[in-house]
Order: structure tokens, then C-alpha cells, then sequence
């Protein structure tokens, strides 16, 4: 028996400032009512003081699902089973709407997900007013007058009508939906499991780490009012900024960081100097991110939990939701482990040295995480996972060699980057300098889904290319992977054509990595080597954006950040979809090897795992990193690389170091208060490339115009006898 549940709740606690965890352990936090039903049966409400539902005293033998379970789950073992009796429902007997809508790509807001399902189901405006009434009672003493019974009465009413919604919303939603595939049942557990645990933060760090941001923005803010004689009193006041900088002889559109970089470049007049570099230098949310760490942890044993997203991306990846645990910056600049006590003992000038303050407290992010007394950490991450997977894919053997080789030997001499800029310098692998390799690593990073002079902005920010620079180290890339392109090609045109013919269609012949597409008439999906599916809901062909007459463009109905409308998808969206997603299934099979092993998974991001062992554990760096690269068998033939690190504290550097000395400059903030302004190696990179930046050329034309070739398509969709790259260029 499947029983939907939805329980309401009241508290002192703010919700979205302390998350779930603590919002349900809060003592101020209190049971309106709950609502259920069973199977297809009437939707019943339990109150408090109410004896204990029959289907609730016997939890093993009943499926409980609810629509969030980062929700309502706490909410029931902390309030429902400590204060009223309710037996423990174990993880294995319970499930989540709203995840099961995130497998399929639709919405994780259940009033937007019955819209997208054409559920008849909708939410009451004034039912969710009466719930912000009932749901943090305000103290007397803030009360203008007292409570009115008739008016609370009315509220919960209300409030009750909402709840049973909910049910019957859940139950519909959750029915529509196709379910959850075999293989993620354990891997959903599992994830429950590691956001149950939590992950520890070192909070002495985050505090001395929130003071220091907090007193470093208000030197950066002190100096601006003075500039501006009170007209701006913040960094983070776009507008006044905007104008103030503009009063100067400026026409910016925005601050942005490629903008205030742009603008620097071209030298300005002091005042308007300054205001661009303390913008620059100001603009980090160093101090939120270190405050929300601080509300989120748990004030007996420091953990957070509940702030990883199953399903978070389409591609099935996980995100971050309260405190981003994800996305902490990684140490390129390897910064020394001393620094981490330079901001615990409030030592600005040592900070200082190595640039802009708050530049490096973000670089030492990562020291927001360590090890529980008596533990430590051991993380380990796969190397270069995507473009391993997208080489794979493609069959780019060169490149599978380059990784295996390097994999084999350790020599960094050898680094698939280093050999890709070699490769596109026309210079011997041993003749590449370390920013050569940069080089190398930059452009493949940008260009592997198709991208160009926008790609390589992004990964390389505003190094001073122009777009013909650009176009030409994105010609070199291109030229040494032949089979990418082909890859591109081949898959957009299989996408294509299972839409138009309502067919799967192989993407790879056999024995390359199997890519299936299907369409049943409503949702494209795509099966990746694991046999996991991408769907994409309402998927249709619309007319090419870029090329008039050109091939058709992919659009379909799309959840991210809360909304559900329609978006393009060209063929660099679909090769990033497929790359991503594939990764994501490896480390999906890594966690549940090291869950097997025993060990306590704590966090996890896009490539690397994070264990928390015992200090006598007899488990090593080597153990943990073998479990990592196992190749899973449906990935047979994919080389797996990665790094192992342990310690006390998440966060890899030496632990000690001087500063290098790159070309400087200084701007004034006070009296005792200066800003280092460091150039980069673009120049030196840029020397590297003018050996062949000037004999660009025309980039190939990698967009396909298809006129009736979809039956040429399908009868060599299992032809061994032509080969690809012949038929991709046959147009």
C-alpha cells in the first residue's frame, strides 16, 4: 500500500535562513495537522493529540511517500515519532514525489509540476497567506493587538484545504509520472543516506573567516563613500556605482567583471580608477556564504545536512540547495595552508601578500570542511573527466592514449593538455611551457561542446584575445579532433531524425559506446552507455536560429531555476548533455562502491567523492582512489584517472609558501590600506600563440544542411562497410 503524505508546520525558526534539519529539530517548531491517503482512498487528517493512524503503527508495511523528502521526513522524526509516539519510518519504506519529478525532467514545484502534467490541481493564493499567518506566530510583544480566534480559525481552514491539496497533488503527480528505473531506487537511498549524515563544518575557521570578509568590505565600502561624498556606502549598489563611475567619463552598461576588466584595460583617470578596482576587489559574498554556513550547521556536532540535490541538473548531476557545498572554489592558486591560520589569528597583512583579501579568502574556500574529532577526510576526484568521456564517445583514440599514457607514467611532462597544446602549437611536447599548457587546457574546456569566442571568455575571462585569435586557436582545436566533429554531427542528426521518425536509433555503431535517442511523441529521451535515460519533455524541431535553411534546432520544455518554458538546444547543448550525464553515472557508481565498502560518504561535487574515516582506519589514500577508478563495465575501454588528498581539513595546498612576484601596481584605500592589482600571463601566452594565430583561416563550417537526408541517414545508421567520417561529410 502506497500512503501520500503532507504535514504542516509552525516555528520561531526561519525556514530558508536554517534550513530543514534545523528547522525540524528547532524546539519552536510545532504540528498544525497532517494529511494522508491511502492508495486511492480519502484524503484523512491527523491531529495533534489524535491517537497514532493505523497505516502509521506499521511503517515496514507500507510505501510513505512524500513530495520533499528533505522535508517532511525530519519534520516526522523529529516531532511526529519524539513527541507523539509515531513508530520511525526506515528510508527503505519511503519515497519523493518531487524527486521522481526531477528524474523526469519536470518541475520540482508541485504547483508548476500539475500545470506542466495538466493536473487539475491548483493552488489556493489565499490558502498560502493564511499559511505565512499561521506559520511563524509572531511574539507578543511585537503584536499590535491580540489574535483574533474567529480569524485563526478561518486561517487553519484554509490552511487544512491546502494540506489535503497537497495529497491528492502529490498522488496524482507521482502517478503520472514514469518511475524511478531500478538502478537509482539504491542510488536515491543512498543519497538520503549522505544528507542525512551531514558533512562537518570548521566553524573557527568560517567565524574568523566572516569577520575578516565583513571588516574587509568595510574598508572597500568606507573608501567609496569617500569618494563619492556619501553618494555610495556599498560595494554591492549597482546603480550609484554605475553612475558614479559613468559621472567620470564613462559609458557603462553594467559591472560586471569582464566589464570593470574592460575598463580598466583602457587606463582611466584616477577617481575612476579606483572605483572600477575597488568594485573589483569588493565584490565578493564571501561574508553571506560564511553567515549561511554558520545558520545551516548543526550547534552540536557542526554538521550540515540536507544541501545536496538529487537530480539537481537535467542531466541527473546533484547541486546545492541552502549552503553550496558544490561549487567551493578549487586552489589554483596554491595558496599555502598557512593562510588558513593567517585568517584565524586576523592577520590582514599576511593575507594581504598574496593579493586581494577577500580574492583569498575565496581561494581558501574550501576550508569550510573538515574532519569530525577523531577522523579525518580522504577526497578523491576523477581527472579531466569530461573530456575523457567526450573523447571516449567520439572515438578521439589519440587522445584515449594521450590519458592512458599519462595515466600509466604520472609524468606531468605528459599531460593530455600539455600534448593538446603541442599538438595545436605544432611544437614538441617537451618545448611546452606551463602556460602553453594553460593553453592547451583552456581550449579544451571551451571548445568540447562547440563553443568559440563566448566559450573561451568564460574559461578564460578577459585575457585580451581578439575574436580572430580566438577563432584561430578554436581552428586548431578543431583540427586535431577530427572525430569530435564527426561525434557532433552524428548525434544532432540522430536526435533529428528520431523526432521526425518517431525511432530509436543507435547513435555509435557497435563496438563504440551505445548512445540511444527515441521519441514517443511527447518526450525525446537519450540513453546513455550506463542504460540511463536524459528525458527532454514536449521535444519538437524549430527552424535554425543561426542559419537560415540550415538544419533544424531542438526545443524543449525545460525546469531549470524553478520555471518550465521552452529552450533551444543546439547541438552543443545535447554533446554537453551527454558528456555530463555520463559522468555523472560514474560517480554515481563510485558512491555506491565506497557506500559498500563501509565508508561514510559525507560529500560529494561533480567529479570527487569525499569520505570521513576514523584516524586508526586501516583504509588508505590508495584504497579510496582504486575504488574511485574502477571502470564500470558498460564504460569498458574508458580511461580513468584522478588524485587522492586526505587530512583534517578539506583543502589542498603547501603548507607553506612565499608569494610569487608578478608585475604590480597599488591603489590606495587609506592611509593604511592598499589593493594589489596583479597582471596575468596573458602576454606570455599570447607570444606562444602568434606562430600560427596568423595563418587563420576561415573556420570548417561544422553545421550540416539537411535536405531530404534522413533516409540516406537511416540506411547507414548500421552500415560497417562506409566509414563515419565519409558519410558525415557526404552533403
Amino acid at each position: 500500500m502506497i500512503v501520500f503524505g503532507d504535514i504542516e508546520t509552525f516555528s520561531d525558526c526561519n525556514l530558508k535562513e536554517y534550513g530543514a534539519y534545523r528547522y525540524a529539530a528547532d524546539p519552536s517548531t510545532g504540528i498544525h495537522f497532517m494529511c494522508f491517503a491511502a492508495d486511492d482512498g480519502p484524503v484523512q487528517t491527523w491531529r495533534p493529540g489524535d491517537p497514532v493512524p493505523a497505516l502509521h503503527a506499521e511503517p515496514h508495511a507500507h510505501t510513505f511517500v512524500w513530495d520533499n523528502w528533505s522535508f517532511d521526513p525530519h519534520i516526522y522524526a523529529q516531532i511526529l515519532v519524539k513527541r507523539y509516539g509515531f513508530p520511525p519510518i526506515p528510508s527503505e519504506s519511503q519515497d519523493c514525489a518531487e524527486r521522481h519529478a526531477l528524474a523526469n525532467a519536470y518541475p520540482a514545484k508541485l504547483k508548476l509540476r500539475c500545470e506542466a502534467l495538466n493536473l487539475p490541481f491548483r493552488k489556493d493564493p489565499e490558502a498560502h497567506k493564511a499559511m505565512l499567518r499561521l506559520a511563524r506566530p509572531q511574539k507578543n510583544t511585537k503584536r499590535k493587538k491580540p489574535d483574533d480566534p474567529a480569524k485563526r480559525e478561518h486561517d487553519l481552514m484554509r490552511l487544512l484545504g491546502r494540506c489535503m491539496t497537497d495529497v491528492e497533488s502529490t498522488r496524482a503527480s507521482y502517478r503520472k509520472l514514469p518511475s524511478l528505473p531500478p538502478a537509482e531506487r539504491p542510488l536515491l537511498l543512498l543519497d538520503a543516506k549522505i544528507n542525512r549524515r551531514g558533512v562537518r563544518m570548521n566553524i573557527p575557521f568560517i567565524e574568523a573567516g566572516h569577520a575578516f570578509a565583513i571588516a574587509e568590505r568595510n574598508r572597500v565600502n568606507v573608501r567609496l563613500s569617500e569618494l563619492t561624498s556619501g553618494a555610495v556606502t556599498s560595494v554591492f549598489q549597482r546603480d550609484k556605482l554605475l553612475a558614479a563611475i559613468n559621472a567620470r567619463g564613462h559609458n557603462l552598461t553594467g559591472l560586471t567583471k569582464r566589464s570593470v576588466s574592460a575598463a580598466l584595460a583602457h587606463k582611466p583617470e584616477d577617481d575612476a580608477r579606483e572605483l572600477l578596482v575597488l568594485r573589483q576587489h569588493g565584490a565578493f559574498n564571501s561574508a553571506q556564504k560564511f553567515k549561511k554556513m554558520l545558520a545551516f550547521a548543526d550547534p552540536d556536532d557542526h554538521r550540515v545536512r540536507e544541501v545536496l540535490r538529487y537530480y539537481g541538473a537535467h542531466t541527473g548531476r546533484w547541486s546545492s540547495i541552502g549552503v553550496s557545498v558544490q561549487n567551493l572554489p578549487r586552489n589554483d592558486a596554491e595558496l599555502p595552508a598557512s593562510l588558513i591560520d593567517a585568517v584565524l589569528c586576523g592577520d590582514r597583512a599576511e593575507v594581504a601578500r598574496w593579493g586581494n583579501p577577500l580574492s583569498v579568502i575565496a581561494g581558501l574556500m574550501r576550508a569550510v570542511l573538515c574532519a569530525a574529532p577523531g577522523h579525518r577526510l580522504s577526497w578523491c576526484d576523477f581527472a579531466a573527466i569530461e573530456s575523457r568521456v567526450l573523447a571516449w564517445l567520439a572515438g578521439e583514440e589519440w587522445k584515449l592514449a594521450a590519458f592512458r599514457e599519462y595515466d600509466h607514467s604520472g609524468d606531468e611532462s605528459l599531460h593530455p593538455y600539455r600534448q593538446i597544446a603541442a599538438q595545436m602549437m605544432r611544437k614538441d611536447l617537451l618545448a611546452i611551457t606551463k602556460y602553453e599548457r594553460q593553453l592547451g587546457k583552456n581550449a579544451e574546456l571551451a571548445f568540447g561542446y562547440g563553443g568559440v569566442v563566448g566559450a573561451w571568455q568564460r574559461i578564460a575571462g578577459d585575457d585580451g584575445r581578439s575574436e580572430a585569435e580566438i577563432k584561430a586557436i578554436n581552428r586548431q582545436w578543431r583540427d586535431v579532433h577530427p572525430h569530435t566533429l564527426v561525434f557532433w554531427e552524428r548525434l544532432m542528426r540522430t536526435v533529428r531524425t528520431a523526432i521526425r521518425t518517431r525511432r530509436a536509433i543507435r547513435v555509435n555503431p557497435a563496438p563504440a559506446p551505445s548512445i540511444v535517442a527515441a521519441f514517443d511523441g511527447a518526450t525525446l529521451t537519450i540513453e546513455l552507455p550506463s542504460g540511463r535515460m536524459i528525458p527532454y519533455p514536449g521535444a519538437r524541431l524549430i527552424p535554425n536560429k543561426v542559419i537560415e535553411g540550415g538544419d533544424p534546432d531542438v526545443e524543449y520544455l525545460d525546469n531549470s531555476k524553478g520555471g518550465w518554458r521552452y529552450k533551444r538546444a543546439w547541438y552543443g547543448v545535447i554533446v554537453e548533455n551527454v558528456v555530463s550525464g555520463t559522468a555523472r553515472d560514474l560517480l554515481a557508481a563510485a558512491l555506491l562502491r565506497a557506500d559498500a565498502r563501509g565508508w561514510d560518504i559525507v560529500s560529494h561535487c561533480h567529479d570527487e567523492i569525499t569520505i570521513e574515516l576514523p584516524d586508526d582506519s586501516a583504509v588508505t589514500d590508495q584504497d579510496v582512489l582504486a575504488c574511485m577508478l574502477e571502470v564500470p563495465p558498460w564504460a569498458a575501454g574508458l580511461p580513468l584517472g584522478g588524485k587522492v588528498h586526505s587530512g583534517k581539513v578539506y583543502f589542498e595546498g603547501p603548507a607553506t609558501a612565499e608569494p610569487p612576484a608578478p608585475e604590480q601596481t597599488l591603489t590606495t584605500i587609506s592611509d593604511d590600506t592598499a589593493i594589489v592589482v596583479t597582471k596575468g600571463p596573458g602576454a606570455e601566452v599570447g607570444r606562444a600563440l602568434d606562430a600560427f594565430v596568423t595563418e587563420a583561416t576561415v573556420l570548417p563550417n561544422t553545421k550540416e544542411v539537411e535536405q531530404g537526408a534522413t533516409e540516406l541517414f537511416l540506411e547507414h545508421l548500421d552500415s560497417n562497410t562506409a566509414p563515419l567520417t565519409d558519410w558525415c561529410r557526404c552533403r
